[in-house]
């Protein structure tokens, strides 16, 4: 009814027609947005109900018996028959994604603002239960076809200035993909090492990335502050949306926090470079060992086939010599015991 009753339209067609229909609530931040709980799981619309889409992305099939919008979030929290209570956060991307949307080629959805919250997050065991916090902030965008070739896509996070804080890993689905950022830097630069010296091929951090490039998100924790996040698709202009990571409000924060923060996160950014420094120096000295073996043997093999080239023996020991030098330089510098059981130093 839009007149307080007096008329009525029915608004089931496209709901299944032996379930009752427990509960049904309008999004508060999206007028016409309905949301409707049966006994065979939850349903929205968009179009004040005139058609229905069920909501799967892994919902179970179960009883519904009540939802709420949490408008400030835009949270929907689903009370089930037996299965306990599911909190679906940040469902912006299903609050916007018409038909228009759907078909465009590329669409960046408004970013959630992220607490920095202290403590990690909590979790109950069994999936009854979920209280979330501290996972990052998560960047949701539509494709209209996929994209699925190495740099086809690219999403970087920068700051204020525009400064590169990380390039998170990005996939290219066809319809809604979605990037986490954990709120980091990127880490420092690999070491390129080969797998019998250290199964990390890193030194100081576990690298995620790839050898002989920075770690994406896996440095030093951003300053709470304004960031702005840029998807990129090949052949289609960029697309851009502000991320907020804010300070966690159920703790203190002194007067100077911010200048703390900035602090130590000049400190850390520059531990981090001088690790880049040392595994650069790393893969460096591991050509230079790699280039000397390479010489040793061919200058072996020469030898023992004779002809010009053959009597090198003794340039074969200097670069013998040579190589136990830079070995005994990398020891001093890397365990490559690591992923032995012992640890990086």
């Amino acid at each position: 009814t839009s007149d307080g009753g007096k008329t009525w339209t029915s608004i089931a067609a496209g709901l299944p027609a032996d379930a009752s229909a427990r509960v049904v609530r309008e999004d508060p931040n999206q007028k016409g947005f309905l949301v409707v709980g049966t006994d065979t799981g939850l349903f929205y619309s968009r179009d004040d109900g005139a058609t229905w889409t069920a909501l799967k992305r892994g919902f179970p099939t179960v009883p519904v018996f009540d939802v709420q919008f949490v408008k400030a979030s835009h949270d929907l929290l689903v009370a089930t028959h037996g299965r306990g209570i599911f909190a679906l956060d940040d469902i912006i991307p299903i609050e916007q994604t018409t038909a228009q949307v759907a078909s465009a080629p590329l669409t960046v959805f408004p970013i959630r603002p992220t607490y920095d919250l202290q403590g990690g997050r909590m979790m109950s065991g069994g999936g009854g239960f979920f209280f979330g916090g501290g996972g990052g902030t998560e960047i949701y965008y539509n494709l209209g076809e996929a994209h699925n070739g190495k740099n086809a896509v690219k999403v970087a996070i920068k700051d204020s200035k525009g400064n590169l804080i990380t390039t998170p890993r990005r996939t290219g689905h066809k319809g809604l993909n979605v990037v986490t950022w954990r709120g980091n830097y990127d880490g420092p630069v690999t070491a390129i090492l080969p797998p019998e010296e250290g199964e990390g091929g890193g030194f100081g951090f576990r690298p995620r990335g790839t050898p002989g490039q920075p770690t994406p998100d896996a440095g030093p924790h951003a300053v709470a502050g304004e960031y702005t996040a840029t998807v990129t698709v090949e052949g289609l202009a960029p697309q851009s949306q502000t991320a907020s990571l804010s300070l966690d409000p159920r703790w203190p924060h002194p007067a100077d926090a911010a200048a703390r923060s900035a602090e130590a996160l000049r400190a850390a950014l520059a531990a981090r470079n001088q690790v880049s420094a040392m595994n650069r120096m790393l893969t460096g000295l591991q050509s230079l060992k790699d280039q000397l073996k390479a010489q040793q043997s061919s200058l072996k093999s020469l030898d023992e086939e004779g002809g010009p080239s053959a009597g090198y023996s003794d340039v074969a020991k200097a670069a013998g010599d040579l190589e136990k030098k830079v070995g005994e330089c990398d020891d001093d510098s890397y365990n490559t015991d690591q992923g032995k059981g012992e640890a990086t130093v």
